[in-house]
């Protein structure tokens, strides 16, 4: 973005960036739709060769039964987490949904109770994953109790009214084959 900003400057008052955000401002509302015009031509250009499918780079496929306090204090160690040190991304198939919760504004986010290899059941939130507008799978409608999925996810620990509790906090889910 901020390459293509700069090899068209004759549209920007002013501008400037990083690699993590770039900014500017047009010397002219006049100038806007040829602005977006370059910038889809540029955006097509730069891309035609790039798979701009959304990847997840997964860390580890984990038995749910090995997630525990003492796994999420060892991660705790290697924060923060940002850009260059990425939080760790897990991935855990053929878990069963026993329990599914629609939560937040208009049942925008997803709770699922899931359970692994095991009987113990284990608490799961996926922020987004009940809004068709962010996410394309109807999820909230289309899971069932019973269904089995594969699951990618980070871990965390959810603290709310004095209750601290592990969580894991879904990435993405795919219907199972197992």
């Amino acid at each position: 973005m901020v390459a293509a900003i700069q090899n068209n400057s004759e549209f920007f008052a002013k501008f400037g960036g990083h690699p993590q955000a770039c900014g500017f401002t047009l010397k002219s509302l006049d100038l806007l739709e040829a602005f977006k015009k370059r910038f889809n031509e540029v955006a097509a250009e730069q891309t035609q060769s790039v798979e701009l499918v959304p990847q997840i780079n997964i860390d580890s496929e984990v038995d749910l039964d090995d997630i525990s306090w003492p796994l999420y204090d060892l991660l705790q160690k290697f924060e923060p987490f940002g850009m260059n040190n990425e939080e760790p991304k897990y991935v855990a198939r053929g878990l069963t949904i026993t329990g599914i919760m629609p939560v937040g504004q208009d049942g925008k986010h997803l709770k699922l109770m899931i359970k692994h290899n095991s009987q113990i059941v284990r608490k799961t939130i996926g922020f987004g994953l009940g809004d068709i507008n962010r996410h394309k799978d109807d999820w909230k409608n289309t899971l069932h109790v019973g269904d089995k999925i594969d699951m990618a996810f980070c871990v965390e620990a959810n603290e709310w009214n004095g209750n601290r509790e592990l969580q894991m906090t879904i990435l993405d889910i795919k219907k199972s084959d197992q």
